[in-house]
């Protein structure tokens, strides 16, 4: 009996965001059984939970060319990067494609998506003042990890979902993809 409550016990602290997370994570809502991820998704700050639905979501690929602006200066922080991974998708006609085959596979190529939100100037610029958010399973210090990993360019395939954040304003809620 101490066994299995034990082991409920691990994986509920695994899964579950605690206290000691300092900032916002979030998961997306999800039929588990189905393997159906939605545009639902589980915000969470500390132990407070809050439900939240997706304004747009769209798989993108961030590139060397999206860390820099259209004048050619380097971008320093992820929310300029996704702005202009948009404009130069939205604006440009400018599309990442990467092939993800491995070890004499057929190609498998990703692109990035389009999408029916981010088509402005006005809406791009909306990423200034967003919370940026990311999965609860990285550790304590998980977006300044994946703020490290995006700017080293590690991670180069990419689910983002803005919503709106039941604290105000917008969120982007950025999960690595494939």
């Amino acid at each position: 009996m101490f066994q299995i409550l034990r082991n409920a016990f691990l994986m509920l602290t695994l899964t579950t965001p605690s206290a000691i997370y300092a900032q916002d994570c979030a998961d997306y809502k999800a039929d588990y059984a189905e393997g159906e991820y939605g545009q639902s998704l589980f915000l969470f700050e500390g132990s407070t939970r809050w439900d939240t639905d997706a304004i747009v979501q769209y798989n993108t690929i961030v590139g060397d060319h999206d860390f820099f602006n259209s004048k050619g200066v380097e971008l320093t922080n992820v929310l300029a990067v996704l702005q202009q991974d948009r404009a130069n998708v939205n604006r440009f006609g400018k599309p990442d494609s990467v092939n993800m085959a491995f070890d004499g596979e057929a190609p498998n190529m990703f692109f990035d998506e389009q999408d029916g939100f981010f088509t402005t100037p006005a809406r791009r610029a909306l990423f200034a003042d967003m919370t940026l958010v990311v999965e609860c399973f990285y550790y304590p210090d998980h977006v300044q990890d994946f703020t490290r990993r995006f700017m080293n360019r590690e991670t180069f395939f990419l689910m983002v979902t803005v919503f709106e954040n039941p604290k105000g304003g917008l969120g982007v809620f950025i999960g690595e993809a494939g």
